[in-house]
């Protein structure tokens, strides 16, 4: 298993930018657009963790810039870490979650079949 490069955005100039970023990872991981790697079992829990990790990043860049007083609250910006990005990282979250499932469960039925298989041998 190697370390695939998937591409994120890593600039926050301005919060349309960043919706239509989020947006399209959203699209990516729902099938409404191509995934920018195809590697079987492992791509939903690889891009939903590169997606989830940009998310918190943007969160973070939010937070600092609250903290310096460039973003007050009431802002556009705040309101959008406090509720849209809020609902985006949930729903990130939840994806990485499945993928991993999804690794679990296909390990399980392998081992499954690889039992049955020496099982079979044996007989």
């Amino acid at each position: 298993m190697a370390i695939k490069a998937i591409k994120v955005g890593h600039e926050l100039r301005n919060l349309d930018q960043v919706r239509n970023e989020i947006q399209e990872y959203i699209d990516v991981l729902f099938g409404r657009k191509p995934a920018p790697l195809e590697d079987g079992i492992d791509t939903l829990l690889e891009l939903a963790t590169a997606y989830y990790s940009r998310a918190k990043e943007i969160e973070a860049k939010l937070h600092q810039l609250e903290s310096n007083g460039v973003i007050l609250k009431g802002s556009k910006h705040y309101k959008y870490r406090t509720g849209e990005l809020r609902s985006y990282l949930e729903l990130l979250k939840a994806q990485v979650d499945l993928g991993s499932r999804r690794i679990t469960v296909a390990r399980l039925e392998q081992e499954q079949d690889e039992g049955y298989q020496m099982a079979s041998f044996r007989n």
